[in-house]
């Protein structure tokens, strides 16, 4: 079914596994749900894009979501071309899912990830920090591994130079 077109578009499509429902305000606004039999139930993936600012994914089959601010892709990304291009095209993007959260800014340049049983923060290739809760370790690395500091239970070690050890 069409309305206003052409800048609006509303569509629903059944198979006998699933369902969806397609709204697009065209140029700016995308949204998708993905249904399992029965569209009157909550739908087990949430697709919803304002572009060229923010899109957020909903997939509550894995309990997961994803929010990508200036998302420059104006289109609802097959694998390959997520894992190999949405990086460069996206500006922030903070994941949550039931074990833990990350998030990057300024294309991956900025990274940071807590889950349960590690979590980390990086800064480039200037600044890396790594904790692991199961073993009570703590990494750090600075400037390339110029300086790194390692910490094991009762351990812990400096080396300075990829060389001196302390």
């Amino acid at each position: 079914a069409f309305f206003l077109w052409p800048c609006g578009l509303y569509l629903f499509s059944r198979t006998p596994e699933s369902c969806e429902r397609w709204l697009c305000m065209l140029p700016i606004y995308w949204s998708r749900n993905e249904y399992g039999k029965e569209p009157e139930k909550i739908p087990e993936k949430r697709w919803r894009h304002v572009w060229p600012l923010v899109s957020v994914c909903d997939d509550y089959a894995q309990k997961t979501s994803t929010i990508r601010g200036l998302d420059l892709i104006p289109f609802k990304r097959p694998g390959v071309f997520e894992r190999n291009y949405t990086p460069f095209l996206t500006l922030f993007q903070v994941t949550n899912t039931e074990k833990g959260m990350s998030f990057d800014i300024l294309w991956g340049f900025v990274r940071c990830t807590d889950a349960e049983r590690t979590s980390g923060f990086a800064i480039g290739p200037f600044y890396m920090q790594k904790i692991d809760r199961d073993r009570d370790s703590f990494e750090c690395d600075v400037l390339f591994g110029l300086v790194q500091v390692t910490s094991e239970r009762e351990k812990t070690s400096c080396r300075l130079f990829y060389l001196l050890d302390f």
